[in-house]
């Protein structure tokens, strides 16, 4: 399970300790099957201003994000 920071406002009556750990657990364990490469390979275009290209294909997007050294002047951009 990945560290992450969560806010998490909830109107509940009561105070159960018990009831928000699950909560939580549940919203990290959507989050993991949500967040991965190939989903965010699919909202993501590459805008790279030294070719003067726009990529949206999804195999031009993973390459750019699994780049070790980004180059300057290439930009993800998310397209939601």
């Amino acid at each position: 399970m990945a560290n992450r920071d969560l806010l998490v406002v909830h109107k509940w009556a009561d105070d159960d300790a018990s009831a928000m750990q699950e909560a939580i657990e549940h919203l990290n364990t959507l989050l993991n099957g949500v967040e991965n490469i190939g989903n965010s390979a699919l909202a993501t275009e590459v805008i790279d201003l030294n070719r003067y290209r726009i990529y949206h294909n999804y195999s031009a997007v993973v390459q750019h994000l699994q780049q070790r050294h980004q180059k300057p002047f290439v930009f993800l951009v998310n397209r939601n």
